[in-house]
C-alpha cells in the first residue's frame, strides 16, 4: 500500500482549497480557480488510484459556466443549464467515488463532497437558483 500525503492529495497549496473550505459565496473571479482545483484533485487522485473521468468534462464545465455568466439569451441559457446540471451530477458522482477510498477519514470525505457542492452553489447563483 502506498503512503498518501493528504496535503498533496487535497492540493492544499492551490487557491481552490481556500475557496472550497470557505463558506463565503464564490465570486466570478474565483470560479476558474475552483474549476482548475477540481481538475487537479481528480488528477491527483488518479496519480494514486484510478477513477474514470469523461475526457472533456472540465472543458464542458468551464464553457457552461462562462456561457451562463456572459449570456442571458434563453436559446443559449436553457440548454446550457441542462448541460451544466448533467455535468455537475457526473462530477458529484466522481467525487463520491473518490470518498470511498477513505472510509475512515471523515475530513477527506467531507472535503471531497464539498467541491461539487461549492460548484453547484455558484451555478445556483448564476441561474437565480433554478438548476
Amino acid at each position: 500500500m502506498i503512503a498518501v500525503s493528504v496535503t498533496d492529495l487535497l492540493q492544499v497549496g492551490h487557491p481552490g482549497f481556500r475557496i472550497t473550505s470557505s463558506d463565503i459565496p464564490i465570486t466570478d473571479d474565483e470560479i476558474p480557480s475552483l474549476l482548475d482545483f477540481s481538475r487537479c484533485l481528480v488528477e491527483r487522485f488518479n496519480f494514486y488510484g484510478d477513477i474514470r473521468v469523461p475526457t472533456d468534462m472540465f472543458a464542458v464545465l468551464c464553457e457552461a459556466f462562462q456561457t451562463l455568466a456572459e449570456n442571458d439569451e434563453p436559446e443559449k441559457v436553457f440548454p446550457t443549464r441542462v448541460v451544466l446540471n448533467n455535468t455537475l451530477s457526473i462530477l458529484s458522482e466522481i467525487f463520491t467515488d473518490m470518498t470511498k477510498a477513505f472510509p475512515n477519514d471523515l475530513f477527506v470525505r467531507r472535503f471531497y463532497n464539498r467541491v461539487p457542492f461549492r460548484l453547484k452553489e455558484y451555478a445556483a447563483i448564476l441561474t437565480g437558483g433554478d438548476m
